[in-house]
């Protein structure tokens, strides 16, 4: 006979067996690795902007397009890139949805500490979700293969 589950203790079990440690590590690992990324980035576009195209900057109200396309190319980057940091990490840890959820919790918990260090004033939680749901597509595309 099979033992039936009560809804008040259905999460705590699979929440409690999740590798915590790893996906904070990776997580840090990945938000410090995507600053230096970005940062990089933007300095060789603008180098490069202002030699070509004698703009100052590529980034300006003139480009609107690009600009949003970098965000959006920028955090489902993000999303992939702890994935695949996390399977080069800890490569005997068995990936699963459950971990792979766990793991967007974590990226966006350091991609919020990561933008309110860097930016050196408290930022707040974002009330939209177009973030998280970026983050989430880089997760789930790169962990398509763990997702059954």
């Amino acid at each position: 006979m099979r033992k039936k589950v009560s809804s008040k203790n259905f999460l705590r079990p699979s929440i409690k067996a999740l590798p915590w440690g790893q996906l904070f590590l990776s997580s840090l690992l990945t938000i410090t690795m995507a600053i230096v990324i970005v940062i990089s980035f933007v300095f060789l576009v603008n180098a490069l902007s202002s030699i070509l195209f004698e703009n100052p900057s590529i980034f300006s109200d003139r480009y609107p397009f690009f600009a949003r396309t970098l965000g959006i190319s920028i955090l489902v980057g993000y999303g992939a890139l702890g994935v695949y940091l996390f399977e080069c990490l800890y490569p005997k840890t068995r990936l699963t949805k459950n971990i792979l959820w766990a793991m967007l919790a974590c990226l966006t918990f350091s991609g919020w500490l990561g933008i309110s260090l860097t930016t050196q004033k408290p930022f707040p939680l974002p009330a939209c979700t177009a973030p998280f749901v970026l983050i989430a597509a880089g997760v789930f595309v790169k962990g398509r293969s763990y997702w059954r």
